[in-house]
């Protein structure tokens, strides 16, 4: 299986979309700011295409061992801190009707200097620093393997999240994410733009994949991808990143695989200043389940 790990770097632009509340304060209104601020992984290809060769795109779920290993909305939620609650959006259908032309969008919203790109509008030349965010993240989320060029559905989509509009973001990814899995365990996909998310969702899910180093527990509000792109830094490598290689899988392929279904218990993102609620909502307890035990394939511990 030949894929490859396409996810965008981080650039100057997310230190200079940090610094400015204007632009904290555009992700923050539409569910976005938590998983901005969320580092990619240095790439793990080898990884990767063992993780992918998991996935049974018939019950759209991973195999391991015979057993099935789900991915949930609420998984993307725990890992990303992505906002799970509001209007339904897909990320992968066909954008509303009445949307400009790419030189359209260009004209309006980049530098007057902006050359037109067929493809899409060039994301780093977006004047307004909160919509610049609020695309780069619309394309990191959708997987996208073009992350400096804005679709004319996406460009659409961040313009609404300016009113401000919160979305599910959470099954919008988990959907693109799931077809993306299946495009490219089938051969028809060579890219996969999940890396970093879908590496996260087995070192939890998976405690046996977890690099062989301290790892320090995260803060209850912290998104789980966190503490896994701080350990595998994307740009100038990181403590773990060069742990997965051939001796790994040969030990890795005779290991029965423990599945860990309480690994998100200690996660809580209730009153969560960075996450808006819709108006009229309340916090529920997801994510609160007391961890009083682990189901592991064959054994239980009490």
């Amino acid at each position: 299986m030949v894929v490859e790990w396409r996810e965008r770097e981080h650039s100057d632009d997310d230190d200079i979309i940090l610094s400015d509340p204007g632009a904290i304060n555009a992700l923050k209104q539409c569910g976005l700011l938590k998983f901005f601020k969320v580092p990619n992984m240095k790439a793990q290809k080898q990884l990767l295409r063992k993780l992918i060769e998991y996935w049974d795109p018939v019950d759209e779920s991973f195999t391991l061992d015979e057993d099935p290993l789900h991915l949930e909305v609420d998984d993307i939620y725990f890992l990303t801190g992505l906002s799970r609650r509001g209007q339904e959006i897909s990320l992968t259908g066909i954008g509303p009707k009445d949307l400009l032309t790419v030189r359209e969008y260009t004209a309006l919203y980049c530098t007057p200097d902006t050359r037109v790109n067929s493809s899409g509008v060039p994301i780093r030349f977006i004047r307004d620093l909160g919509l610049r965010a609020i695309v780069y993240t619309i394309n990191r989320m959708a997987g996208s393997a073009a992350g400096h060029l804005a679709t004319r559905p996406y460009m659409g989509l961040a313009l609404s999240c300016l009113e401000p509009q919160l979305y599910d973001w959470c099954s919008a990814v988990r959907s693109s994410m799931v077809k993306q899995l299946t495009a490219c365990h089938e051969g028809q996909k060579k890219e996969f733009g999940y890396g970093s998310l879908l590496c996260s969702f087995f070192f939890e899910k998976v405690p046996g994949l977890q690099p062989k180093m301290v790892i320090e527990p995260s803060p209850p509000m912290a998104p789980r991808m966190l503490r896994w792109g701080v350990h595998f830094f994307r740009l100038g490598g990181g403590v773990g990143a060069r742990f997965y290689d051939e001796a790994f899988f040969s030990w890795w392929d005779r290991q029965v695989m423990a599945i860990d279904d309480y690994c998100f218990a200690d996660v809580d993102f209730r009153n969560d200043p960075e996450l808006v609620l819709p108006p009229d909502a309340q916090w529920g307890r997801i994510g609160m389940t007391s961890k009083f035990f682990c189901i592991y394939k064959g054994f239980e511990i009490l």
